[in-house]
This record gives C-alpha cells, structure tokens and sequence, in this order.
C-alpha cells in the first residue's frame, strides 16, 4: 500500500467466508520500489498533522479508515451466514463462538437450525510513524514510506481536499510511461528500486505518475 496488500489463506468453504479477516498480509504484485524514502530532503514528520486525523469511509465497501496523531488503520466488518454442513476439519463451533483452528480466529455467532450467522469484524494497522515507516510531506501531499527489508522503500501518496481523501501509488506498468521519461529503465517493467533527484520525483508526482488507488470521505474529524 502502498499504503497498503491481500493473501488468500482460505481452506476449505469457510475459509472463503472469513477471508476478509486476511487483507493487507501481502500485496497481489511486487511494489514499486525506491532506493531511498521519498521525497529526498525532507525531514520525516513524527506525526500526522492536525488537517488529517479523523474517520473516513470508504465508499465502495463502507470500511473505515482512521488516521490518528501516529497510527492509520483501517476497520472492516462483514455479515457471516452460511450453513452448518459447510464447515471443514479446521473449523467448529464451541458454544456461540466460531473457531478457526491455527488462525486464532474468534467470531461470536448464532446458531439457528442448520446454519450459522455472525458478524466478522477485521482492524489492519496500516502505518506507524517511525522505524520501518517514515512520513514525509511535499507540495500539500503527504508520502507513506513503508520499508521492505533492506530492498527498497515503497511510496504510497496522500492528498486531501474538501473532505476527500485519496490514495494513490506508482504501478507497473500504469506508471511506466511517466517514470521512463524521468529516470532511464533498463527495460519495459520497474524491475530495480528507482534511484530519482528530489526534481525527478517531483516531476513524476506532478505528471500523473501515481495513480489513485482509494477515495475516503471524511466523516468525522478527530
């Protein structure tokens, strides 16, 4: 993610309906990746500032995201019915708890003839300021650092306006035409953490090179 990835762990039909617990553990495709955090010349901040902590909404799926002084998360919660006969060995239920052995996975439910009902609630901390995740500003826009290990730094960009929170990131090969006119590729994917000036980044910032990924509506601020 950027900002933010997903897995699929499921075994077996239930855990196709618990698969929503397992977003963010891992991305669907290698990130773009930057050598150093971005934008160069910029102090890491130690804190979100003050404009954007507060609740927002994401519309397509109605999960919250929240932004607190040093802490993003996000907090997703779906609606679980499905019949009795559908759980597997790695699943039962003791009581009304649904237990999903080696998961650790807890859902208080209902039982009512042969099926089951519930809710599942999921919160994925997304960025903490500092170590591995560094917060920079530029020109209005705040850039999510997140580090890979020792391999490189991906970039995930912020904007807000009017209420309106957006997330956006560099993607092969979306962004392949704008990065390949700043920085020289080796070929026609970003196969190598990019190596860019502060001019060049500002310069694939301004001409589109990230891409929007997630709009939020603000509903409360903090």
């Amino acid at each position: 993610m950027g900002v933010g990835g997903i897995e699929d762990r499921r075994v077996g039909i239930m855990r196709t309906c618990l698969f929503a617990l397992l977003l963010f553990i891992a991305a669907c495709e290698p990130p773009v990746l930057f050598t150093e955090p971005q934008p160069l010349g910029q102090s890491p901040l130690d804190h979100f500032p003050k404009r954007w902590q507060g609740m927002y909404l994401l519309m397509d799926d109605s999960s919250l995201l929240e932004i607190g002084s040093r802490v993003m998360r996000r907090m997703d919660e779906w609606e679980l019915r499905m019949p009795l006969s559908d759980l597997d060995s790695s699943t039962r239920t003791l009581g009304d708890t649904l237990l999903v052995t080696g998961d650790g996975v807890q859902v208080p439910v209902t039982v009512r003839g042969d099926s089951v009902f519930g809710t599942v609630s999921y919160t994925d901390t997304i960025f903490v300021i500092g170590g591995r995740h560094l917060l920079k500003r530029m020109s209005g826009s705040l850039f999510m650092n997140h580090s890979h290990n020792g391999s490189g730094w991906e970039v995930t960009r912020l904007s807000l306006s009017k209420g309106r929170l957006r997330f956006s990131e560099i993607k092969d090969p979306e962004s392949l035409a704008v990065i390949n006119e700043e920085v020289e590729l080796p070929g026609d994917t970003i196969s190598a953490p990019l190596v860019v000036t502060r001019k060049q980044f500002r310069r694939i910032m301004n001409r589109s090179g990230f891409i929007l990924e997630k709009e939020y509506v603000r509903v409360r601020k903090r």
